[in-house]
């Protein structure tokens, strides 16, 4: 029995709570974003960034009904980690490029989550190689990781734009 299936889920659960100590960050900085950004803009992107995700799903969900027409499970829990980790990402480099413009140092948490993202959706993206790291342990694994990985990325967008608005 391999750990990496293990060491993979708590790497993805532990860039999700890096990035939500990050985001700290904004908020004392939170009268210099708006001014900067506007209050009107910051409401479009955290709405972009709440939408696009979720159009995204619906399209991947359409293309596995109707095009793939075997080993669901597998599949839907390949797409729910490595669509978690895109929101992690997401989340992050919107963090940081606010950040940075603002003329901030970011904080170590704000930059341990990419680092910590980014290796894992390059390495579990091809599908041949998720089934590689998972085959041995149940599927299920995978997919409740992921939705809540899902799920807290919603609920850490909807603190960044309660946080700024």
């Amino acid at each position: 029995m391999t750990l990496l299936p293990y060491g993979i889920c708590i790497i993805a659960l532990l860039s999700i709570v890096m990035l939500s100590l990050g985001l700290r960050q904004l908020r004392p900085a939170k009268m210099k974003i708006q001014l900067f950004l506007g209050v009107e803009h910051i409401r479009m992107l955290t709405r972009g960034m709440l939408i696009g995700p979720l159009l995204l799903l619906a399209g991947l969900l359409g293309f596995y009904v109707i095009m793939l027409r075997d080993d669901y499970l597998s599949r839907i829990g390949h797409s729910a980690l490595v669509f978690g980790l895109w929101i992690v990402l997401i989340i992050a480099f919107f963090v940081l490029a606010l950040i940075s413009r603002m003329d901030l140092r970011p904080a170590l948490q704000t930059l341990a989550a990419p680092v910590l993202a980014v290796p894992l959706v390059a390495y579990l993206t091809p599908y041949e190689r998720f089934m590689e790291v998972f085959a041995n342990t149940s599927l299920y694994l995978p997919f409740s990781i992921g939705l809540l990985v899902v799920l807290s990325g919603y609920f850490l967008i909807f603190s960044v734009r309660r946080e700024l608005l």
